[in-house]
């Protein structure tokens, strides 16, 4: 990857400058056409509920959360209402998608009023405001608001009880919900909200109790009359209070013709000079109706709201459905057309960086690859040159990635769970069973086309080596790209985050804890095959569940996910997405929920430094920390010697549980000898039950195996298999049983990778190999000019190995005259330096 390349973000620096339609005159605060729905009637009915509630308010706190910001504005003028003073707006953040994520309410009589010169003396001005500092602060983190500050100091008197005093009473839906006098017209609305069609004709002398149940009403009356509705005017008095509003048909005025262009393209345009109006002005707390006019110019179209530009502003909630899924449940559930619909995910399908995020990234791509050599990342845009998504890794992840590629498990955890960051990652384990991160990505996007981007360019940077094995939360999308990209890897379910959704699905169920009882049953003590897919009809059978949409999903996929289908490939002990899970508890030490793109850059080296920090500590003690044998086995000392202590206490708890193992020959044919080992499984304090294993041992080659595939899935000897060798005395094991990935006496390509968060500083063994690497690529070079050049430097290469690797180099083939670089690369390699 060129640097060159990252030219291409500076485009994305301000996500303001990207195209995004518009209309004249539409007014800016459009009330949402989703307060048509049943959902917005359910929360009119729960704000009727908060109105007799008052009383109960409690204290504002830092840390408090709320479901939305209506909930939030609720919470605080009740509680405004109940110390008596009333609330005006200090500050509202929106993103470049119309979205607010940062709130910030205040007592009215915040601030001072500028003072006229020319007046202030001869008919000085009333004022309210008195400086005061009370304030109520919240930000919108993942699907959540959050009160990040909070401050009840006021510096003048408070007036309990008389809130429908204050102003802005008449003037804020939430505020007028709140009186006991306006619960009648809160129910109107709802009744405007169900019944459009009976919504009776505007006239002079109609009332309302807000500019919110204004708004509803008149565009309720234009659904129903087939137009739609702009704001032309709208009067702000010195406070900030809206005292005056005129609505009007959006086909009204007429657009001024471009004389140089009208001939040859002239411009499309609505406007007929349509006189509708509806207009109303704030009196005390009410809004009155005082003029009206019903007649348009133009054709109406009952039944076309859909169709109506003020329809297509979406919610905040709305707008979240075709970002989840692209579909929003189909374009005819939505207030607006297919081809808007198609529209708004387009546009949503690029990277919402936030303000400094997009510099963020490019310094420190820029930053490393000047410090990191093996540094790479790619960059996906869509065709108006709008950043889709990004992937990068270091050398050392890469490096990493050779020695621990057997498995990956992905996860995108981390968009949905806290951070409202886009951030997903590639991890596998170490020797000491720690988590390694082999790259990062944001993406805009959990759709298969995205994955199918991300996978491939993973795969490109690690020079084409799939895994055998990947692991992922249950997606359908994750689950086609993997089968596009990785076709020979094995892709695993999570395990628990398909068993965590038992109490969404059955907790309403009368028999839940025996259907959960015994569904775990059916995954955890099913040995084969077989045996789960009886026992899984048994439940069925049992709790009548033979139709339960749920689970015949789960069924059709049960390769993907039961123990008994997957226990014969190698995971690791990766079983879940856990090892994902733990490095989200990673970064969570270096970042918060606030963080920005930038700050969170800017820590990502220290998370990863710490993790090289704790592989180091691991090796340290692996090295000169000796965990005692718990047995007077030979092999028990062989694990000692050459596994790291992690896996070495892993093995001894295998070899404790040999003395729960009792087994007894059941045939021996051709040197092949079937052991039947009964286990002896601690249920609980007071229950232990009898498990039986099949052991096959081979004689003449020394092999074992079970039927319980522990060795094959994880890499660790099992306790059946250990019993067996002990009953026939078998006291060294064949080097295949110890595995390369869980021994701490290799020397590693990965340990001598310089990287910007572990420069290699003090280690003499990386400064030799840094220094070496130098003089080899010289003499590649030369080595590359000719034929023979290239047959003298691969020969003393070779000899040069050889020697340096001592007795152990008599490993190596003797036709292989001239080995490959893999081939010299691995001639006990721990050796050398």
């Amino acid at each position: 990857m060129d640097l060159s390349q990252s030219a291409l973000i500076s485009q994305f620096e301000d996500d303001s400058s990207l195209p995004e339609q518009q209309i004249d005159d539409v007014m800016p605060f459009e009330m949402d056409p989703q307060n048509e729905s049943k959902d917005n009637a359910n929360n009119c009915k729960s704000v009727l509920k908060l109105i007799d509630e008052v009383e109960n308010v409690e204290e504002p706190k830092k840390g408090m959360t709320f479901s939305s910001i209506d909930e939030l504005n609720l919470y605080y003028r009740r509680y405004a209402k109940k110390e008596g003073f009333w609330v005006v707006q200090k500050k509202k953040r929106i993103d470049e998608d119309g979205y607010a994520h940062y709130l910030s309410l205040g007592c009215a009589r915040q601030g001072s009023r500028k003072s006229n010169s020319n007046n202030s003396f001869c008919k000085p001005s009333q004022t309210i405001r008195t400086g005061c500092k009370a304030s109520f602060n919240a930000k919108l983190i993942d699907t959540k608001w959050y009160v990040t500050s909070v401050c009840t100091d006021h510096n003048h008197g408070l007036s309990p009880g008389k809130a429908r005093s204050f102003r802005c009473s008449g003037n804020e839906t939430v505020a007028a919900l709140e009186s006991e006098d306006n619960a009648d017209n809160c129910k109107s609305v709802l009744k405007l909200i169900d019944e459009v069609e009976n919504v009776e004709e505007p006239k002079k002398g109609m009332t309302f109790s807000s500019i919110d149940e204004l708004n509803l009403y008149y565009r309720s009356y234009a659904k129903k009359e087939g137009f739609w509705v702009v704001q032309k005017k709208k009067r702000i008095d010195e406070d900030g209070y809206a005292h005056y509003l005129s609505l009007g048909c959006a086909r009204q005025g007429s657009r001024k013709s471009n004389s140089n262009n009208s001939f040859c393209k002239p411009s499309q345009t609505i406007r007929t000079g349509c006189k509708a109006s509806f207009n109303a002005k704030l009196i005390d707390t009410k809004w009155y109706v005082t003029s009206v006019c019903t007649d348009h110019n133009h054709g109406l179209s009952p039944g076309e709201a859909r169709s109506f530009h003020c329809c297509k502003n979406l919610d905040s909630i709305a707008k979240r459905k075709p970002e989840i899924n692209d579909k929003a449940g189909g374009y005819e559930n939505l207030a607006l057309g297919e081809k808007d619909c198609r529209n708004f995910i387009a546009k949503s399908r690029h990277l919402h960086l936030g303000i400094g995020g997009v510099e963020a990234l490019r310094d420190y791509f820029s930053r490393m690859q000047e410090l990191n050599d093996g540094f790479y990342f790619e960059m996906d845009s869509d065709n108006e040159c709008r950043l889709k998504n990004v992937f990068w890794t270091d050398a050392r992840s890469r490096a990493l990635y050779e020695d621990f590629w057997d498995v990956v498990t992905f996860d995108t955890t981390y968009l949905t769970n806290k951070y409202k960051m886009p951030f997903v990652f590639f991890v596998g384990v170490n020797h000491h069973g720690q988590s390694i991160l082999f790259g990062a990505a944001l993406i805009s996007s959990k759709d298969t086309k995205t994955f199918v981007w991300l996978f491939e360019t993973w795969l490109k940077c690690m020079n084409g080596r799939s895994p055998n094995a990947i692991i992922t939360d249950q997606d359908r999308a994750m689950k086609s790209a993997i089968n596009m990209v990785f076709p020979n890897a094995r892709h695993r379910f999570c395990l628990w985050n398909i068993l965590k959704k038992l109490p969404e699905k059955f907790g309403s169920h009368s028999q839940y804890h025996a259907i959960k009882s015994a569904l775990r049953s059916c995954v955890y003590d099913s040995r084969t095959c077989d045996e789960f897919d009886a026992s899984w009809q048994s439940l069925l059978k049992c709790y009548n569940l033979e139709n339960n949409a749920w689970l015949c999903g789960l069924y059709s996929e049960r390769t993907f996910w039961v123990p008994a289908y997957l226990k014969d490939v190698f995971w690791a002990n990766m079983t879940t997405t856990q090892q994902s899970e733990s490095m989200n508890t990673f970064f969570d030490g270096y970042v918060h929920s606030l963080t920005t793109l930038k700050e969170f850059v800017d820590q990502y080296d220290n998370a990863l430094r710490k993790m090289i920090e704790n592989e180091n500590v691991a090796d340290f003690n692996s090295f000169n920390d000796t965990i005692p044998c718990v047995s007077r086995f030979y092999f028990e000392k062989q694990f000692q010697q050459l596994y790291t202590s992690t896996k070495f206490k892993e093995v001894q708890e295998e070899i404790r549980e040999v003395l729960y193992c009792s087994g007894s020959l059941l045939k021996s044919e051709g040197g092949i000898s079937t052991y039947q080992v009964t286990e002896r499984v601690e249920i609980n304090d007071a229950y232990t039950k009898k498990v039986c294993f099949n052991v096959y041992y081979n004689e003449p080659s020394c092999e074992v195996s079970c039927s319980c595939c522990w060795f094959q899935s994880r890499g660790i000897l099992c306790r059946h298999a250990i019993s067996v060798l002990t009953t026939l005395d078998v006291t060294v094991l064949p080097e295949k049983y110890f595995l390369n990935r869980w021994r701490k006496d290799l020397k590693r390509k990965y340990k001598f990778i310089k990287s910007s968060h572990d420069p290699l500083s003090g280690n003499p063994s990386a400064e030799r190999y840094f220094d070496l690497c130098k003089d080899m690529f010289v003499l590649a070079s030369i080595g590359a000019t000719t034929v023979d050049n290239y047959m003298i430097v691969k020969n003393h290469v070779y000899m040069l190995t050889k020697k340096l690797s001592g007795p152990s180099s008599e490993q190596i083939p003797p036709s292989q005259s001239i080995p490959s670089a893999s081939t010299i690369d691995n001639v006990d390699s721990r050796k050398l330096g």
